[in-house]
């Protein structure tokens, strides 16, 4: 289960109050562009299940299961234009290995789809605005969520859960890509509205996160068995303004929220028709708490550090007493409103530059200074999850958007592995492809917990072409290239399952 790119220096989007654009304004709305109709967003024979596919180079042998990734791909749709990336409506595409390879897609058939089909836009997505009438917003002041699960997918209970950040989530199929419907549980805990669960190996659980927004905010830390589809609290904890949290860290023995200062109180999203995260604000003077679940006993701890956004956690692990977490830091949170479809029409690259940092929690020590692991700006991290998740570890894929001459009609990329002890950096890129995250699968047998092959999709600038490069995991040397004739848009995560 992977957490889920840069060298290019993020956009120079002016940093407003609130993170992005107001929302109620329909005409602006109108007058806004769309989300580019090119690679790396493009889709194309949307209407083919399955395509073959050419296979060059040599397949490892023993690579045997199935890659699965999300990504947003309808970015416009009767009444519906997407007003960031993060809102185009969901497709899952995979690749399974066997005695061949073979390629697999599908529209993700959802409530939020079905009712622009209808002609109705009164979803809350991420950053669209919705199109209710007054009277609508007054009987209905919270809106519903948005099924639209376009950002991750991880195997589970001999299926998938296709992911967003609602408490809706899919179950799809192995063999037909189709929704099954939607998740349930058999407890009266939250849904979980994480794109990140993770999974603890050693109690052989999913661990997940959860938001109440109310009078009384709570986030909640569940865990659950493959074999029930009951769950188990862990901690929970109050919140009088809720940051945005996309992912955690966990441990053997804890779990880290980093609760950064871009936060909503949720009275603001009452009788709104703004998208959820145009209510969220930047305030950096309240710097960032780092706040530690005990998970045995549902104890919390904080702690405080400089004032950084962040998406996506490396890794996390107990060290004697002290709880170390590596995530990657932006500055501010100008990179969401950089994403927007304004701003992705006149973008020459995706603004991706965070920071590899270490946070060390220690007891009795409030304040934490942050230390830089490497001068490497990526983002989209994997690590020898299986084997190093929540502990130590020496080595974290991920992707860079890189500057180049030909930006404005090519968003090139490059894929990278950061060794932590030396810093030294290795990269793999191909000219007009945009490769997105890297997904480690582990060799059989291997001595090393980093031998074996990283998984990585791209989409060519130019031609209707997409490749599933498959690399050497330490020299990032292509052993084989998996091409299918269409365009597959840049999506955030996936997931590889043994067969």
């Amino acid at each position: 289960m992977s957490n889920a790119v840069s060298h290019a220096p993020a956009a120079r989007v002016s940093a407003p109050h609130t993170v992005s654009r107001s929302a109620d304004n329909t005409s602006a709305q109108a007058a806004a562009p769309s989300i580019p109709d090119r690679a790396p967003f493009r889709w194309t024979k949307r209407d083919l299940h399955t395509l073959p596919v050419q296979s060059h180079g040599s397949v490892p042998s023993w690579l045997r299961g199935q890659l699965l990734r999300t990504a947003p791909a309808v970015f416009e749709a009767g009444p519906f234009r997407a007003d960031h990336w993060f809102d185009g409506l969901g497709l899952v595409y995979g690749f399974s290995f066997g005695e061949q390879v073979r390629f697999q897609q599908r529209q993700l058939d959802c409530e939020h789809a079905r009712q622009i089909e209808k002609g109705r836009v009164d979803t809350a997505t991420f950053g669209t605005s919705m199109k209710r009438g007054f009277f609508s917003r007054l009987t209905q002041p919270v809106p519903k969520f948005t099924d639209n699960a376009n950002v991750n997918i991880v195997p589970w209970q001999g299926q998938w859960l296709a992911l967003t950040e609602t408490p809706l989530q899919h179950v799809v199929g192995n063999e037909d890509l189709a929704s099954r419907g939607l998740a349930r549980y058999e407890d009266k805990l939250p849904g979980n509205n994480t794109a990140h669960p993770q999974f603890d190996f050693e109690r052989n659980a999913m661990i997940s996160l959860s938001v109440t927004y109310g009078p009384k905010s709570e986030v909640w830390i569940t865990r659950q068995s493959p074999d029930s589809n009951k769950r188990t609290l862990e901690g929970k904890l109050a919140f009088k303004r809720v940051p945005y949290i996309h992912a955690f860290g966990l441990s053997p023995r804890h779990a880290v929220i980093i609760d950064h200062p871009l936060s909503v109180n949720p009275l603001a999203m009452l009788f709104s028709n703004k998208g959820f995260i145009d209510h969220f604000k930047w305030q950096p003077e309240r710097g960032t708490r780092l706040c530690t679940l005990q998970r045995d006993t549902g104890v919390w701890t904080e702690h405080e550090t400089e004032s950084l956004f962040c998406f996506h956690v490396v890794n996390q692990f107990d060290d004697g007493q002290d709880v170390v977490i590596d995530f990657l830091a932006y500055d501010d949170a100008r990179t969401i409103a950089a994403l927007t479809a304004s701003s992705l029409a006149q973008l020459r690259g995706l603004p991706f530059a965070p920071r590899l940092v270490r946070a060390r929690l220690q007891p009795g020590k409030k304040h934490v200074a942050l230390e830089q692991l490497s001068e490497e700006r990526f983002e989209f991290p994997n690590i020898p999850y299986r084997a190093q998740n929540g502990h130590r570890y020496s080595t974290a894929w991920g992707a860079t958007f890189v500057d180049a001459p030909d930006a404005v009609t090519s968003w090139p990329s490059q894929i990278v592995r950061v060794d932590l002890a030396s810093d030294r950096v290795t990269r793999f890129s191909e000219d007009h492809m945009t490769y997105g995250e890297p997904v480690f699968v582990p060799r059989p047998g291997a001595a090393r917990p980093d031998d074996g092959v990283l998984l990585t999709v791209g989409s060519h600038a130019h031609e209707e072409r997409s490749v599933l490069a498959i690399l050497d995991a330490t020299s990032l040397e292509p052993v084989a290239r998996c091409e299918v004739e269409l365009s597959l848009p840049l999506g955030f995560h996936g997931n590889y399952r043994a067969g």
